[in-house]
This record gives C-alpha cells, sequence and structure tokens, in this order.
C-alpha cells in the first residue's frame, strides 16, 4: 500500500501594518489627536475597537467594544478608520482588535 500524500496546510494569515508592530505605534503616536475636553478632565485609559480587514487592506465596519469617554472613543474609531494593513495571504475577512491607549 503507497504511502498517503500529505495535503499542504493552508491557514489564515492575519494582515498587519507595513512595517511591522513598531510603525503602527508610530503611525498611532503621530495621527493621534488628543480630545480637548478629555484633556480638561484628565480622562486618561484605553479604547477596544474591533474592525474588519476587506482584501485590499482597507479597514470595515469599525465599532468600540469597549469605550472610554465619548470623544475618546471617537477619536480611536477615527485612527483605525485611517490604517491600512497588507495581507501576507488572503484567505477571507478577518476581524481585528486594537486597544487604543488615551
Amino acid at each position: 500500500m503507497p504511502p498517503k500524500e500529505k495535503k499542504e496546510k493552508r491557514f489564515l494569515q492575519m494582515p498587519e501594518y507595513p512595517g511591522g508592530k513598531k510603525a503602527l505605534r508610530e503611525f498611532i503616536s503621530s495621527q493621534l489627536r488628543y480630545p480637548q475636553d478629555a484633556l480638561e478632565q484628565n480622562i486618561q485609559g484605553t479604547v477596544a475597537v474591533a474592525y474588519e480587514v476587506n482584501d485590499e487592506g482597507g479597514i470595515e465596519n469599525i465599532r468600540v467594544v469597549k469605550g472610554l469617554f465619548p470623544s475618546c472613543d471617537e477619536e480611536a474609531v477615527r485612527l483605525v478608520g485611517l490604517l491600512r494593513l497588507v495581507w501576507l495571504l488572503f484567505w477571507g475577512l478577518v476581524v481585528g482588535w486594537v486597544v487604543v491607549f488615551l
């Protein structure tokens, strides 16, 4: 009996920001506009944002999963909306999470 052929395993590759995590942190730092009302009230913390990445690396269906303060939530959504990700390999829609520290 001939040995069974092994099938190639194909796993979904997560998209990544061009330049990796360090470049993503630099992008967020350079683009972040801290809301004035949050500054005045000394609001600090994190906003968890969920999103979907389309096959062109665009971000869609952005939503706040865990908010902090209305204007901080809006800024986190704005920042995530500016992202463009690159696919290592693409085999479908990916849901991602970003935590923005404000």
